[in-house]
């Protein structure tokens, strides 16, 4: 059976449990639309390879949201340190972005008391 990562979104079975970090869905300091974002690169990497490449019109029509908020959630969720971002190229054009799942084990998550002082990531 192939990775999670490498079928298309319609294929992904109704039934299968998508692994989501607790600490970012808690995350009072990323919007919601930020959250959903997260869910759906989670749900294309699945939970033993924290990784995959995406473009965003995919985020987009999975998180519900508009290409815009997409890609404004994409920078708060590396802003905080929870995805890393790979853009790709073939050639001089851009191909989907390959995104790697911090999750938890990010460093914003490591000092909780500091989180008080931080501004909210608005999208």
């Amino acid at each position: 059976m192939p990775r999670l990562a490498e079928r298309d979104w319609d294929k992904i079975p109704e039934s299968e449990f998508v692994g989501v970090d607790a600490r970012v869905l808690k995350d009072e300091l990323l919007a919601p639309s930020a959250k959903v974002v997260y869910a759906a690169i989670c749900a294309r990497a699945g939970s033993d390879a924290r990784e995959t490449s995406l473009r965003i019109s995919d985020i987009a029509r999975e998180a519900c949201c508009s290409r815009k908020t997409a890609q404004e959630s994409l920078k708060a969720l590396a802003l905080r340190g929870v995805i890393e971002t790979e853009p790709r190229f073939n050639g001089n054009r851009q191909t989907a972005n390959f995104y790697r799942i911090i999750g938890h084990r990010a460093e914003c998550y490591e000092n909780r008391a500091d989180s008080h002082t931080e501004q909210r990531l608005e999208v």
